[in-house]
């Protein structure tokens, strides 16, 4: 049923390399009173918008990835992991800032430690001026379905840029996704669909996570009122999922998962499938079941992770 292969999908949005060191703790720092990691091995995975990527090409589509980068070795490392995927890119170099790295530390598959090396202050005008150019220049190439806005709050999208960005996709009659925090929300007015978690949705209407979700329905229409989109989808951790279009047409559907290992990447993939369904037309109803699917198959598994097309043809079997 899922043939994604003809879709091309342009993720712009904050970067990440995600690192893992594992090992094993069997004794205490003479030096200090913490635990000594005996390293066993280590893994460097794509994060942030490039993990976006990354699932899309798991699911099948195109992608073309666009952000920026510093000038140090996690910007090799991070062109060598997307060239390997098979994403394409277009990545703006800014020599102020570090590529985002977080390297978390693991003994016996329990998280111990992270560590950040990133800078989240805000792009300057002429980075933007340079993302913005590279965006228009692939928008009016013809070949992009959709663009999803996967954003970190490590400051690629701004003020300045988020308005225009969003014009650019207007104007060449493209669909935005957009995965946001609350900080910059009020700028994505006129995307095709907003997602965010049952966290950032309480935020950005200021009300309680139990006043929310006594009436999901009214809040997730007020949202999608005040910002004039077509749908909102909000992700409501183990309640499942809820969406509402323009048409005042609203579903909420509850999770099959019974046990979640880890929940990091999940809103990942749900931003993937939304954005791919929807270039396809798909109703709300397939697109609540297909999000609870495969934010169900990140949710199962330990870490940042990629869905893949067969996993999500094998889970939907059993969707009822």
């Amino acid at each position: 049923m899922f043939d994604f292969s003809a879709l091309h999908v342009m993720v712009i949005g904050d970067l990440m390399l995600d690192q893992y060191i594992k090992g094993t703790v069997s004794r205490i720092s003479p030096e200090a009173p913490v635990p000594i990691l005996d390293q066993s091995a280590r893994e460097t995975k794509l994060g942030g918008a490039a993990n976006v990527a990354a699932n899309l090409i798991s699911l099948g589509a195109q992608t073309t990835l666009v952000g920026v980068v510093g000038d140090d070795i996690e910007q090799a490392k991070m062109e060598a992991l997307i060239s390997e995927t098979q994403i394409q890119s277009q990545l703006i170099k800014d020599p102020t800032r570090p590529t985002t790295l977080k390297t978390r530390l693991l003994a016996d598959n329990q998280q111990v430690l992270r560590v950040d090396k990133e800078s989240t202050r805000d792009i300057s005008q002429a980075i933007a001026e340079k993302l913005i150019s590279a965006v228009a220049h692939l928008l009016t190439s013809g070949t992009i379905d959709f663009v999803i806005l996967q954003d970190y709050n490590k400051g690629v999208f701004t003020p300045y840029s988020i308005p225009r960005i969003i014009k650019l996709c207007q104007e060449n009659g493209i669909g935005v996704g957009v995965d946001p925090k609350i900080k910059n929300i009020e700028h994505y007015a006129g995307a095709s669909f907003l997602k965010p978690n049952l966290r950032e949705a309480v935020a950005m209407l200021n009300v309680s996570k139990e006043m929310f979700l006594s009436d999901a329905e009214t809040h997730a229409k007020y949202l999608l009122q005040w910002l004039a989109m077509d749908e909102i989808w909000i992700t409501l951790s183990e309640r499942g999922v809820c969406g509402v279009n323009r048409n005042g047409n609203y579903i909420e559907l509850p999770t099959a998962v019974s046990e979640v290992v880890d929940v990091c990447g999940a809103g990942d993939a749900v931003i993937c499938i939304l954005s791919l369904l929807t270039c396809q037309g798909a109703d709300l109803k397939t697109k609540a079941a297909a999000t609870n699917v495969v934010g169900g198959i990140v949710c199962t598994k330990p870490g940042v992770v990629t869905v893949k097309n067969e996993e999500l043809h094998t889970a939907w079997k059993n969707v009822k």
